[in-house]
């Protein structure tokens, strides 16, 4: 469970949503809903540091997943 911060379409990476992890951990293949977006993660990395990739995530962790088939609107739920 986690909230959607901000959502962008990026050319040749696809959607790229910053989200924080608020409840349970997410990992690299997960399924995904966020609002009317849904996918699998296909990779997640540092908001800070892009070129830091996760393949598993915790509570309280901001990162950036692609995966999603579209840009959900920020505000939205993960899940």
């Amino acid at each position: 469970f986690g909230t959607c911060l901000e959502a962008e379409l990026h050319e040749g990476r696809g959607v790229i949503a910053k989200v924080l992890i608020q409840k349970g951990t997410l990992k690299v293949g997960d399924a995904i809903v966020c609002g009317a977006a849904y996918g699998r993660v296909k990779a997640m990395f540092d908001t800070l540091r892009p070129n830091v990739r996760y393949d598993e995530v915790g509570p309280s962790t901001p990162i950036n997943l692609t995966g999603l088939n579209e840009a959900p609107a920020a505000g939205e739920h993960l899940y």
